[in-house]
């Protein structure tokens, strides 16, 4: 079997819960790891790249407003984040 070069870690509710675990297991194997957010960063990661998810949360507060004040769901638009975070890990 292969050694892997590197490992991405995504941010679902079984890495949250076992984060930690993963990120020493990748450290004691010496596997440089990755993140898909930057909520992590000081978890001992090489780096993490991803939506700023503070501004996610305001664009989210932003749809309850506008739903509150008698928007239809329906006719708001997707949208897609726009900006990102990098953090090196030094």
């Amino acid at each position: 079997m292969e050694r892997p070069d590197g490992l991405l870690i995504i941010g679902d509710r079984l890495t949250l819960q076992h984060g930690k675990e993963i990120v020493n297991f990748a450290n004691q194997k010496r596997i440089p790891s990755m993140l898909d957010r930057a909520y992590l960063e000081t978890a001992d990661v090489l780096m993490s790249y991803g939506a700023d998810l503070a501004r996610e949360f305001w664009r989210a507060a932003d749809y309850v407003d506008r739903i509150l004040k008698g928007a239809k769901p329906a006719d708001l638009p997707v949208e897609q984040p726009t900006t990102f975070e990098l953090v090196i890990n030094l």
